[in-house]
């Protein structure tokens, strides 16, 4: 074994014999590994003799062999084909192979009858079953070789014999150890930023603390989003806590929720001395667990109360946004929505808020119109529920320049089709008021219940008769996910509604018509379209998307298409024979069929069981829409699209499957695979 192995044992023997878990496979097998020791680790706390030999000897010894081939062969791990790393494993591996040989002078074959579960012999063709073993002689050697190399005697000698021939052969083959010329400091610094960028603040932590070039390209990307939480203690004995009489109660949940508060305050206090964190933050997240704790809330029911509860903590945010000028989104995820905290929101420079499952205060709606508007902010996406889609309408009434409106329902609406109050949809006698239709370029709406689509469409009608004219939408983005399903009527009613608009992007995600004049209705209402996604329902109760059988062939959809004139990608999720079988297996009944080594070396890479008929329905559907450059298949969310695209050869069209993380990457970009609203920019 390495002597990163030895410092991991070393360090379980002081744990009580657990070795340390794996979060990143920087060498061979470690996630294996760590799979192992967890289980061991689980078993030693309910009980279970942790002093059993440990499972995971095998993959280290394993490891061992298949390291040094890597360095021979030059292909190895995440830690790298370094000079110093081989040099300690070719130390180890010469006192180790010296031992083997030692051990196979003494070698003994024997032999011992093959047992099944019932301890009973095994008999093949009416003989016993003997399995083939070695032994050596005398024992003392092989105990002393096995505890010196940690190695248990539930490894056969056999197989320890067959592993070190095997690295010893790669060794003669190749006898120069190929080192690792780049690492990763020695890559352009635009791509360390790139990974940096991409990578959870946990990696970019971890991989700052590693060098002082790490460290300095790291620093940004650690402090650019911070989270701030009022954090819910929740008591233990929670429940003998509501036991106690009405006045012990609410002494108990006072002293939690200061508590909650100076701890939040103390953390606002440091980020405000520290201008180095400061001038780096980017991206605020504010979190208010008490609001959904309401148990140990009731001592604050009263408006009085509640406000002089949040004031500090409102002050607080309003000087940290203030002395934090690079700030251009926050994230209110829960958060109670008042009208201090709008006042602190208008004096800082946001670009992009998210309000989710916010809760507005009892007086915010009665001093909503003496509050400052909000000029920065661009981006906005509400995440809604039945509790609070009141107070976040009504703060969009304070953003009169949000361009990019994103709108998430939760999972309980699908159960409120027999409602008549819109929740994702601004309730009846604020539409008329409330218009951001004025200069909305994208618009979001997922995860919301069928009967939103109608409210969508009243409300997009309510503002094209009461707007001053002229009034025309200027949407190029348009994505619509729900839940049941839309049905028809409400469809084509939105379709009149969003008539005329310059749209370049349009999803239609859970349509209940898919019959082929719907690709004539687009085609008429919106001739500009780019980027086509269609996700069609086959049953009303089906909440999510996946193939489906569409009422109609391919054939009788393709002619539509030819109605587009700037569409270059087509996404639907239309079920195709995506692989069939050939005839190929046919000859082998009159010629014979292949060996195992045969059919591993001449057919297996060839692929002759089946074949991908995607590639000929691209072709069609280019064939009347010759703008298309892009056509994906979408099997729903959580798994990967099938894209072809068109890469045309001497003037013919040839449509070919992409790499499936292109495809997500593709298919992402178009917004066809997931409720994620639009980029931003």
């Amino acid at each position: 074994m390495d002597s990163e192995d030895e410092r991991i044992l070393r360090d379980a023997d002081e744990r009580g014999g657990i070795s340390g878990l794996h979060h990143v496979e920087f060498r061979l097998y470690e996630n294996k590994e760590g799979r192992l020791v967890r289980k061991r680790l689980r078993g030693s706390k309910h009980g279970l003799d942790s002093a059993e030999p440990d499972p995971a000897f095998v993959i280290r010894l394993h490891r061992f062999f298949h390291t040094l081939r890597g360095f021979h062969k030059g292909k190895l791990d995440l830690s790298g084909r370094h000079e110093q790393r081989y040099r300690s494993l070719w130390i180890r591996w010469k006192t180790f192979y010296f031992g083997i040989r030692k051990l196979s002078v003494h070698a003994v074959p024997y032999q011992y009858p093959l047992r099944d579960e019932k301890n009973h012999p095994v008999i093949k063709n009416g003989q016993p079953v003997y399995i083939q073993d070695l032994t050596i002689d005398p024992p003392e050697l092989l105990e002393e070789f096995r505890k010196k190399w940690k190695i248990d005697e539930r490894y056969s000698l056999v197989d320890l014999f067959k592993e070190t021939e095997e690295t010893w052969d790669v060794i003669l083959k190749h006898p120069q150890p190929k080192f690792q010329k780049l690492c990763l400091q020695d890559l352009p610094v635009e791509l360390l930023h790139a990974i940096m960028k991409h990578a959870s603040i946990y990696d970019v932590r971890r991989l700052g603390a590693t060098s002082h070039l790490f460290h300095d390209i790291s620093i940004s990307y650690v402090f650019e989003s911070r989270n701030l939480r009022l954090q819910c203690a929740r008591p233990i004995d929670e429940a003998n806590i509501l036991a106690l009489p009405m006045d012990q109660r609410r002494r108990y949940r006072t002293n939690l929720m200061k508590t909650a508060r100076k701890v939040f305050l103390e953390e606002v206090k440091f980020l405000i001395s520290r201008e180095d964190i400061l001038s780096r933050l980017r991206k605020l997240k504010l979190s208010d667990e008490w609001t959904d704790y309401i148990p140990l809330t009731t001592f604050i029911d009263d408006v009085d109360g509640k406000a002089t509860f949040y004031e500090p903590i409102i002050r607080a945010i309003g000087d940290l946004l203030v002395c934090a000028p690079n700030i251009s989104e926050v994230v209110l995820s829960p958060w109670i929505i008042t009208s201090s905290l709008c006042k602190c929101l208008a004096v800082s420079k946001l670009e992009t808020l998210t309000i989710s499952h916010c809760i507005a205060d009892l007086t915010f709606e009665d001093q909503i119109h003496d509050l400052p508007l909000s000029m920065s902010v661009r981006s906005v996406t509400f995440t809604l529920s039945t509790m609070s889609h009141l107070g976040s309408w009504r703060v969009l009434s304070l953003l009169p320049f949000v361009e990019n409106l994103s709108i998430r329902g939760v999972n309980e609406l699908r159960f409120l089709g027999n409602t008549t109050e819109p929740i994702a949809v601004p309730v009846l006698e604020i539409r008329p008021t409330l218009n951001p239709w004025q200069q909305l370029r994208k618009f979001s709406m997922s995860t919301v219940s069928s009967m939103e689509v109608q409210t969508l469409a009243s409300w997009i009608q309510v503002i094209r008769e009461t707007a001053p004219l002229p009034f025309t939408l200027q949407l190029t983005h348009f994505k619509l996910a729900v839940e049941c399903g839309i049905e028809p009527d409400d469809l084509f009613d939105l379709l009149r509604q969003l008539h005329g608009a310059p749209l370049q992007y349009l999803v239609l995600d859970g349509l209940r018509y898919a019959h082929p004049d719907l690709l004539d209705r687009i085609a008429q209402a919106f001739p500009n379209l780019i980027s086509l996604s269609l996700l069609y329902r086959e049953s009303p109760i089906q909440y999510k998307s996946g193939f489906a059988n569409w009422p109609h062939a391919s054939w009788e959809y393709a002619p539509r298409l030819a109605n587009f004139n700037h569409l270059r990608y087509l996404g639907w999720n239309f079920r195709i024979g995506i692989r069939a079988s050939t005839t190929y297996v046919l000859h082998f009944f009159e010629n014979g069929f292949p060996t195992k080594r045969e059919w591993k070396d001449k057919y297996q890479s060839q692929h002759l069981d089946v074949f991908r008929d995607g590639d000929s329905i691209a072709r069609l559907l280019h064939a009347h829409c010759p703008t298309l450059e892009t056509i994906a298949l979408l099997p729903g969310r959580g798994v990967p699209p099938i894209v072809y695209r068109n890469d045309v050869v001497g003037g013919v069209c040839a449509f070919k499957e992409v790499d499936w993380a292109v495809a997500v990457e593709v298919a992402a970009e178009h917004g066809s695979v997931s409720s994620d609203p639009w980029p931003a920019s």
